[in-house]
């Protein structure tokens, strides 16, 4: 897949519907090495100035025949955009430069930046948010009696 390199993918879809990118390249960890005959992007972009995004990482496909483990995503230029949201859903990404000012969901994976780890938001699921209200509810009742 040589040219991945030079490829820009810029993701300007709405809000309305979740795009998804698969992963591809094998998990060479933080460092320069993923970055080379690995599936490597040079950015990747999730919304702009026009359009919002929201993006979720898949890993559907082996595409690493010869190695077994999760397939991770190195991209040398990662934007997220204000507004738009990116879900690694429990996938790692690798980029040398990011510039995040939209949503980043980790759902179990790890964003790192030039080595550094990404915070991501918590974003907890709309049943964990009921069942911590009806708990909040009942120790409240609880302590009424």
């Amino acid at each position: 897949m040589s040219g991945l390199s030079n490829l820009t993918l810029i993701f300007e879809c709405g809000l309305e519907s979740v795009a998804a990118l698969e992963v591809a390249g094998e998990d060479r960890g933080v460092g320069y090495a993923g970055f080379f005959e690995n599936f490597a992007l040079d950015t990747l972009q999730i919304g702009s100035e026009e359009a919002d995004a929201c993006l979720q990482l898949i890993d559907a496909f082996d595409n690493q025949l010869d190695w077994d483990g999760d397939e991770v995503l190195y991209v040398e230029n990662l934007i997220l955009n204000e507004g738009s949201t990116l879900d690694l859903n429990g996938l790692n990404v690798y980029c040398l430069n990011c510039t995040i000012e939209g949503t980043l969901i980790s759902g179990g994976g790890a964003l790192y930046n030039n080595g550094m780890l990404v915070p991501a938001a918590i974003n907890p699921e709309p049943t964990t948010v009921g069942l911590l209200l009806l708990g909040g509810l009942l120790i409240l009742r609880r302590r009424k009696r």
